[in-house]
């Protein structure tokens, strides 16, 4: 059974979340945890196997390795509080830098990067608009903002990209330049 939930496919780790939710008395976290998280698994490995070069989350920050470090935390898109036989799974373990991870704690968001329904780029776009003429000589003058799908939504929210995205003024400014 257990082989099952670590290699099950995001799809499926939807509907065993459904299911754990029906069965709260359903106590496995000591085992989960202690036995199976806690033991050291090649994290290296399983990082590069993914191919994930920045952060799903944000896109900005990268998430490789160095040596035999990993340079990025893995975030369990289901909480592993809340859902513990989920701690172990590959599909429900994410590559993603330590500011998103931090952000996002033990919140909820609605899109992981596992899920192969949507593209990222039909979730989310991103604009500028001029806050004064003084565009061409301050950057902060620039606005960035992000146009989301409602499956985003929660994400940008919970991750607070549309503050951290504000932080590219300077490279849109760059680009009006050129």
């Amino acid at each position: 059974m257990f082989t099952i939930i670590i290699k099950a496919d995001f799809e499926t780790l939807g509907k065993i979340s459904e299911k754990l939710d029906e069965l709260k008395s359903f106590q496995h976290k000591e085992f989960m945890i202690n036995k199976l998280y806690l033991q050291r698994f090649t994290r290296n490995e399983f990082v590069e196997s993914l191919g994930v070069p920045v952060c799903p989350y944000c896109n900005r920050n990268f998430v490789n390795s160095a040596k035999k470090r990993t340079m990025c935390d893995l975030d369990h898109f289901y909480n592993k509080d809340e859902y513990p036989l989920l701690a172990v799974s590959f599909y429900n373990l994410v590559p993603v830098c330590h500011s998103c991870n931090h952000a996002k704690g033990t919140k909820n968001i609605d899109y992981s990067p596992h899920d192969k329904k949507y593209k990222t780029n039909d979730l989310v776009n991103f604009d500028f608009y001029l806050r004064s003429m003084n565009f061409l000589y301050n950057s902060k003058d620039i606005g960035v903002e992000i146009e989301e799908s409602k499956q985003f939504v929660r994400n940008i929210k919970v991750l607070k990209l549309s503050e951290v995205y504000q932080i590219h003024s300077d490279i849109v400014q760059d680009c009006i330049k050129r």
